[in-house]
């Protein structure tokens, strides 16, 4: 044998030990499921309600610290990103007790405050799916006049996608195909109750389900119609429990097929999905093999809506050297919204200034400044009489204000700018960088947060 394939072989040898001690098979050494597994069988007999502003059913432990990690109060409320949350701290937990691992303290690796400190450059918003447009100043401004450039820096940095983006961005795990899942996994998904889509949910992945209605734990092309998850529910039977979920027909691709099992058309409640109505499943679908199943459908399953997974790895965690680099993102996006607040200030100053010039103009000329004022409205739903008398600046963007300056008359820029001072200069700036200095309010001073709306936590 050569020294090379020797020092291999040493490696191999060495590495099996190191897991005969630490007690893990080999084939579980890099991922956490194991735990997340043990954990679920925990958290699934807490009692708690659904309460979309919530976290958390008690004050959790974190390693030898006990209750360190705070509920929200009132105390035995969570939803759905929390639900999986808290089983991914018990498994912590769980991990941390075993006795070869006593010195080790999960404090250490991830500090308790970034599970529960609504701050961008912590765990919490992006493990909870939170939407950085709804936090102070974004959520006052209409989502159409965010410039596309800021909007794909937003997406970029937020986790609100799914649980699986936020644990590869902070180092704890990474996103896998859905066919790949396997049980202890995290899933995110959404679905298709009506044209309007339909709430999202997070969950602790279990099994797949077959055509058979059987759960199995490998994915076989064209015979998958759902999975079975464990999560926090708001519809009947509420609370912590396990779902049946089934994939809307009809499937484009991946090999799911359409397949939404009815139940007993003399007791069915009406279904919010079509395709698991009696009228509509009797003709294709079969009745639901197990009455104590608590079905939940129309769920999608491909497109860039299908299930987003993530799986968690083993400690050691990436996470403090991932935080670094989100708080450097973070910065950058935050003088981003800076920019943003500052042009789009500007622009509101500058549009009432135009509407102050329009109405002077009336009086010079009242076919013509009609005729501008109705184009206005006409092409940007802009009132420019109304915006004149508003204290309050209007919402425009740049792109808008220059088309608005295009079609504006000579006339009405000369009145708008003889209104300009050197004062007013002075106290347009400051309202300027008055409203840039908001941008600090992304970092939210609250203890909770801003709660996403599309995970409801209702089941079909």
């Amino acid at each position: 044998m050569s020294d090379r394939l020797r020092s291999v072989a040493a490696v191999a040898s060495l590495t099996v030990a190191l897991l005969a001690v630490l007690d893990i098979p080999a084939a579980q050494a890099k991922d956490f499921n194991t735990y997340m597994m043990r954990a679920y069988e925990v958290v699934k007999h807490r009692s708690a309600g659904y309460k979309q502003s919530s976290y958390f059913s008690k004050d959790l432990n974190y390693g030898d610290e006990l209750g360190v990690i705070k509920a929200k109060t009132p105390v035995g409320f969570t939803m759905c990103n929390a639900a999986v949350t808290e089983v991914i701290i018990e498994a912590i937990n769980l991990y941390a007790a075993e006795p070869k691992r006593l010195s080790w303290s999960p404090s250490e690796q991830i500090p308790p405050e970034s599970w529960t400190k609504a701050d961008w450059t912590q765990l919490m918003p992006h493990l909870f799916g939170h939407d950085y447009k709804e936090y102070d100043p974004l959520e006052a401004i209409s989502t159409k006049a965010i410039p596309s450039g800021l909007m794909v820096d937003i997406d970029d940095f937020q986790s609100e996608e799914g649980m699986a983006v936020a644990l590869e961005k902070f180092g704890l795990g990474e996103q896998i195909p859905f066919e790949e899942a396997k049980p202890g996994d995290i899933v995110t998904f959404d679905r298709e109750w009506t044209n309007n889509g339909g709430p999202g949910h997070s969950a602790i992945f279990l099994a797949f389900i077959n055509d058979q209605q059987e759960e199995v734990t490998k994915y076989k092309r064209g015979k998958i119609v759902g999975f079975k998850y464990f999560s926090i529910q708001q519809s009947e039977p509420a609370g912590f429990g396990e779902r049946w979920g089934y994939f809307k027909a009809p499937r484009r691709n991946k090999g799911n097929i359409a397949f939404c099992p009815r139940l007993d058309t003399t007791q069915a409640t009406p279904s919010r999905c079509a395709d698991a109505n009696p009228a509509h499943a009797s003709k294709k679908f079969p009745l639901i093999k197990n009455e104590h199943h608590t079905r939940d459908c129309c769920i999608i399953g491909d497109g860039d809506d299908a299930p987003r997974v993530g799986r968690l790895s083993a400690p050691p965690w990436r996470y403090k050297q991932k935080r670094q680099k989100i708080i450097v993102q973070e910065r950058a996006l935050r003088k981003h919204v800076q920019e943003f607040l500052r042009n789009a200030w500007r622009s509101g100053e500058q549009l009432q200034l135009f509407a102050k010039g329009a109405l002077l103009f009336e009086k010079d000329d009242s076919d013509a400044a009609a005729k501008y004022i109705d184009k206005v409205k006409g092409e940007y739903g802009l009132d420019l009489r109304a915006i004149a008398r508003d204290p309050g600046v209007p919402q425009v963007d740049k792109k808008e204000l220059n088309g608005i300056f295009k079609i504006t008359p000579k006339k009405v820029i000369r009145l708008a700018n003889q209104q300009v001072t050197t004062k007013t200069k002075t106290q347009i700036e400051e309202r300027v960088r008055a409203a840039a200095a908001k941008a600090d309010l992304l970092n939210s001073r609250q203890d909770d947060g801003v709660s996403n709306r599309k995970f409801t936590g209702e089941t079909d």
